[in-house]
């Protein structure tokens, strides 16, 4: 407080200071008109004298005369005595307004300002400022380096995992593909890569996810983030057999306690329906067969697929069936006569209580395959276990 006690004195100084100058100014140019008036007749005569216009007598009594009221008027005390007592009032009060302003804002100060509140140097907030912008900073300056250098792989390496901890899952897994064209595969960019496509899926295992898992256990067949995921999307595509003996095999060969264990052992009880599945350490689950293959001997029956999919999550659930559906009808526009793809979109429409969708679809279905007889004979087998005939 003292400091502003200080910056309020200098403040009255130097509004005193000011206001004496103007002051002084103002009084010592006052003077009556009438002054000039006289100078300038007297000019004026002198002129005409040395021109001829008047003689030198009557220029005489002329100068004479003009002296004397000249004279007169410098004597008048009206004039020369009323502007200074009325200047030296106005100053009095000019210097009592210029003591007041400071002293009011100090009291103003004190009432509602915070004298007491620590300062913030200027060289902390100099020092705070760069670090607070520094990420943003950093990432446009690599964005802008990679969009002139799109070869420049360590650059994407960089900024790769800090796309996927901002939540920028897309940009992360476009990153992590661009840095494994560019410097080669590793384990680290390859389970990057499948983390941000499964952020990117809302938690779905997607196919380049897929791919990238098990590439890493070709590398390294010891990672168990790796095993943990493969297991998830098999759960996720209707194979329950073949996500429960992954999760078995992960929980037997695993210490006891090892920090995922919990969330292998709440996946192994989601898929089998019995919490507490946990072999005995060191013993070796036996190797369960996956779901049976529908046609194409990849994907589970479409009745498979949606009894794996009830034990989810209902978000997971949609999200499942959902991708069963549309995979079905890219399959569908490749090769209209797939009646397995068509069974799984009726039967994936049903499980989502779109009946309306699964019986467009089973109409399209009849239409496309009319002459197919076999197929025929499927759907309305299809047809009659969902009741969709009614």
């Amino acid at each position: 407080m003292p400091l502003w006690i200080s910056f309020a004195l200098l403040a009255a100084a130097v509004a005193t200071l000011l206001i004496r100058n103007a002051g002084s100014k103002a009084a010592s140019g006052t003077h009556s008109p009438d002054l000039d008036v006289y100078r300038d007749q007297l000019d004026e005569l002198q002129s005409d004298t040395e021109r001829g216009v008047i003689d030198v007598g009557q220029a005489a009594a002329a100068r004479a005369e003009i002296a004397r009221r000249l004279l007169k008027q410098a004597a008048a005390p009206t004039t020369r005595t009323g502007a200074p007592k009325h200047s030296a009032f106005t100053e009095k009060l000019l210097l009592a307004c210029a003591a007041a302003v400071p002293v009011l804002s100090l009291v103003l100060y004190l009432c509602v300002g915070s004298p007491g509140l620590p300062g913030n140097p200027l060289a902390e907030r100099l020092a705070s400022a760069p670090n607070a912008a520094a990420p943003n900073d950093m990432i446009a300056k690599v964005e802008a380096r990679l969009r002139d250098h799109p070869d420049d792989g360590q650059g994407w390496a960089v900024i790769a995992p800090v796309y996927l901890s901002m939540g920028r899952a897309p940009d992360a897994a476009n990153a992590f593909a661009r840095t494994i064209t560019l410097l080669g595969e590793t384990p680290e960019r390859l389970l990057g890569l499948a983390k941000a496509n499964v952020v990117a899926n809302n938690g779905m295992v997607n196919e380049p996810a897929r791919k990238a898992l098990q590439r890493i256990l070709e590398i390294d067949p010891a990672r168990i983030e790796a095993k943990f995921w493969l297991g998830v999307y098999d759960e996720q595509n209707g194979r329950p057999d073949a996500a429960a003996a992954t999760y078995l095999a992960l929980l037997s060969d695993g210490p006891a306690d090892a920090p995922w264990r919990k969330a292998v052992e709440e996946r192994l009880a989601a898929v089998t329906g019995k919490p507490g599945a946990t072999p005995a350490s060191g013993v070796t689950p036996p190797v369960l067969a996956p779901a049976a293959s529908g046609p194409d001997g990849k994907d589970p029956t479409p009745a498979q697929f949606v009894a794996a999919a009830q034990k989810l999550a209902p978000e997971m659930r949609e999200q499942m069936i959902g991708r069963m559906v549309a995979k079905a009808t890219d399959a569908v526009k490749a090769n209209p006569q797939d009646v397995a793809a068509w069974s799984r979109i009726v039967t994936g429409h049903a499980a989502l209580g779109k009946l309306p969708d699964a019986k467009t679809a089973l109409k399209d279905a009849r239409q496309t395959l009319s002459g197919n007889a076999a197929a025929l004979t499927e759907l309305e087998a299809l047809a009659k276990s969902l009741d969709l005939n009614s």
